[in-house]
């Protein structure tokens, strides 16, 4: 945990950052004061101790915190803030594949699978714990949620019917981010053959490339 000098301004702002969220809208989720949280991202003040741990909380896991503290809101949370933890993850480009990052150690990759399963469309998404198993839903009511993969905490292994889903819709967002962004500058035809070679590769249709591109 942090302790209360090293929360600097750009901490705290890339903390919020994370959840998608306005300083309003953050400081109304978390029972922030927003003249306080203002204070906080322009250095004129410093956090508290008990602030400090309710940050760092929120640094670890939003979603989570999010849905102690209104467990009413809980799934809202998990729609609105879609791709933070995916675009890091994906940005920062250490893990090549989906299954390179679920056997990994990276401690925010329950996070990066729920965001994989929002970007492909569906509206709320759950998350239960039962014994190793972490099960996902997903759905477009809040009412209606089927299972649609499990990680194993244990094996480290993503199963069920979503699965290669996920895994394609990574490995196009890694290749957009990571070989298709250089061919922006190039001539029309050129940077189309470089879209044709890279779905070819990944085994995606136009309309599933065009769906996550969009998405994105």
């Amino acid at each position: 945990m942090k302790k209360k000098c090293d929360f600097l301004p750009e901490d705290i702002k890339r903390i919020r950052n994370k959840t998608g969220m306005t300083q309003e809208s953050f400081s109304n989720a978390f029972s922030i004061e927003l003249d306080v949280l203002c204070g906080w991202e322009r250095g004129d003040c410093v956090p508290s101790e008990a602030a400090t741990v309710l940050l760092d909380l929120i640094d670890r896991s939003p979603s989570r915190i999010y849905s102690i503290l209104d467990p009413s809101k809980e799934e809202n949370i998990r729609s609105s803030n879609g791709k933070s933890f995916l675009k890091n993850v994906i940005f920062d480009g250490c893990y090549t594949s989906l299954q390179k990052l679920v056997e990994s150690d990276f401690r925010y990759k329950i996070e990066v699978i729920d965001d994989l399963i929002l970007i492909n469309g569906f509206s709320y998404t759950k998350i239960d714990k039962k014994e190793n198993d972490l099960e996902f839903y997903a759905g477009h009511s809040s009412k209606s949620l089927d299972k649609v993969v499990s990680y194993n905490c244990k094996d480290k292994q993503l199963v069920g019917d979503l699965k290669d889903v996920l895994e394609k819709t990574y490995l196009v967002l890694f290749a957009i981010e990571h070989e298709l962004s250089a061919a922006m500058g190039f001539p029309h035809e050129m940077r189309m053959e470089e879209i044709k070679r890279v779905k070819e590769r990944i085994n995606v249709s136009n309309e599933f490339y065009s769906k996550i591109l969009k998405s994105w």
